[in-house]
């Protein structure tokens, strides 16, 4: 079950911007150290009356990634628990390194980062259901969000969907 069927709504206004980090930032997300010179996601929202923000580093973007393709969502602050819920109805080395990678904060135990997991691509993706998660979208958003439109996508998915 995704957690982002359960919210109760969106923010009243956001801005999205992605810049390289000045100063050390703390990710949200993985609460990994987000170096200067990286660059990284900052959210400005406003939720019931009050302005936040909220820092998430280009590795969680990632993780995330998977969570808007498979549940056309994901809720800010949630991503590592909403991954370890879908782990066992879709197991697959990409979420179990993204679940790893979140837990161990994109470090190996020598102190190197990690490197970007790879860009998922939804036509690669055997996933019960995620026909019905795209059709929640209008086509438009699609079309933006993937350069095509709805009726290539189904083309390049195949008749296993």
């Amino acid at each position: 079950m995704c957690f982002i069927d359960n919210t109760e709504g969106t923010w009243d206004a956001y801005t999205i911007v992605r810049p390289r980090a000045r100063v050390a930032h703390r990710c949200d997300e993985c609460r990994r150290v987000i170096d200067p010179g990286e660059h990284y996601e900052k959210i400005t929202a406003l939720w019931e009356g009050s302005w936040q923000t909220y820092k998430t580093c280009h590795h969680c973007e990632r993780a995330r990634q998977w969570l808007k393709i498979v549940c056309g969502g994901h809720l800010t602050l949630g991503v590592y628990e909403d991954l370890r819920e879908h782990l066992f109805e879709y197991p697959s080395w990409w979420l179990r390194m993204a679940i790893s990678g979140m837990e161990n904060k994109w470090t190996t135990k020598d102190g190197r980062r990690w490197n970007l997991l790879p860009v998922i691509k939804p036509w690669k993706l055997h996933v019960p259901g995620l026909m019905r998660s795209i059709a929640r979208h209008s086509q438009s958003a699609f079309a933006r969000q993937w350069g095509c439109s709805y009726e290539f996508y189904l083309l390049r998915r195949g008749p296993h969907a």
